[in-house]
This record gives C-alpha cells, structure tokens and sequence, in this order.
C-alpha cells in the first residue's frame, strides 16, 4: 500500500477534496521505545577521534548519532518481542526456553514445513494450564539421530551447546582443533589465508600457533563515488593473490 496525502480545501462555502500519492510505502509498524542521545558537536567528535588515535573500538559509543559498528541489539523491538521478555523463563537450569530454543532448530533444519512451533506454547499458556502436555511434549522427549540430540540422549551424547555469542562460540571451536591439529600435524605451523580475518578469529588462529594472513583485495580501498555508486558494480570480498 503506497501512502496518500489528502487535502480538503473550502472555498465560498465549496468544500472541495484533493488526494496526491506520495509514492512511499505507508508504515506498517510504530517505535515503541525512544532512547534520547546528547547534542554533540562535530569539534567534540573530532576531539574525541583525535584523543582515541582514531580507534573505532576505544571511541565512546555515547558520541555516537548511528552506531555502524554494532551488530546487533541496537534497534527497536516490537511489541511482541517486548511482551516475550515478561514471559522469559530465567531459571538457571533447563529453563522453557532452553526446549523451545533447541525445537525451532529441529523446525529449520529438520521438519521442514511440517513445523512444531513450541513457542506457541509458552505464548498460549500451555505451561500453566496443562503441565502433562508439556512433559509429554517438550519437557521428557527424547530426540536421537537428527541433527540436536533431546531428553536423556543430550545428556549422554551432547551435541549442541548454546553460548552467548559467536566469538565463545569460535573459541571453543578453536580450542577442540588445536590439540587435533597438534596430534595430527606436530610441530606443523598452519598459514591460513582470508580475504580480511575477522579480529578475533585472527587471535584465535595466532593463540592455535598458526599464521593468520589477510589477503586483501585492491578494490576495497576505492573510494565510494559521491552519487554512492561504482561506474563499474565492484565486489570487494575477493582475495588479492598477487
């Protein structure tokens, strides 16, 4: 649905109507929640840039108007996903949101259309109004061969582990392959190339003994046109090899 302003117009006691389409898209959606950022100046910036030798990791995040360098967390929520937050399980142990989290993977990467949903439980109440239909179905299933392990056998053979954040998740990675690569390959010192290693993917290469090399391409350090777009479509993501 493309937005309309409509105008009314009276003119000798002639009432008369006019409607022009603005050619955008109407809303389909309202911010919930407003944060207020400070008025700063663009010396203060400077300032600020110059005093953190211009590091965008030590540069206070509070001087910022659009944050290009979080990527995740800084958007509005909706209202659904606001209302979720009050029917949020914090339990230390097998919370309801641990069974629901490890079910919508076994919806994506198992069931394919024929989805469960458990999140429809919680949402529905299911959880206070039929606890046999939660132990049946969520709480006391087992689950073996897919691809995540339930119940009794993700306890004896665990094979999805759920972490805060990719970068745990990376190092634990890179902790299993060190003493692999070792048994494997002693003494043997691994250059693993990229066409730009993350930071912490190269720590972790470097922390495994082995040498992260970054193969950067020449287009990435074209200057972006003023119009914002190349004469000539270019990918940066490929690797300079000479």
């Amino acid at each position: 649905m493309t937005g309309v302003s409509k105008y009314i117009f009276v003119f000798g006691g002639i009432k008369m109507e006019y409607e022009k389409m603005l050619g955008v898209e109407a809303p389909k959606s309202w911010t919930h929640v407003v944060r207020e950022v400070p008025t700063v100046t663009q010396e203060q910036r400077k300032k600020a840039l110059e005093m953190t030798h211009y590091n965008e990791f030590a540069f206070p995040a509070g001087l910022l108007y659009i944050d290009c360098l979080s990527d995740s967390g800084t958007t509005s929520m909706t209202d659904t996903q606001w209302s979720a937050m009050f029917l949020a399980d914090e339990s230390y142990g097998r919370n309801k949101g641990y069974y629901v989290l490890l079910d919508a993977f076994r919806d994506v990467w198992e069931r394919g259309d024929d989805q469960k949903r458990l999140i429809n439980y919680i949402k529905e109440g299911v959880d206070k109004d039929d606890v046999e239909k939660m132990m049946n179905e969520v709480y006391l299933v087992d689950y073996e061969g897919g691809f995540i392990n339930g119940g009794k056998y993700q306890l004896s053979r665990p094979n999805t582990f759920i972490v805060p954040q990719g970068r745990c998740a990376e190092a634990l990675l890179f902790d299993v392959l060190k003493p692999l690569f070792a048994k494997r390959w002693p003494g043997k010192v691994f250059t693993i190339p990229s066409n730009a290693h993350f930071d912490t993917t190269e720590g972790n290469i470097k922390q495994m003994g082995n040498v992260p090399r970054n193969l950067f391409h020449k287009e990435i350090l074209f200057e972006v046109p003023e119009s914002g777009k190349y004469e000539k479509e270019s990918f940066q993501g490929r690797y300079g090899h000479r």
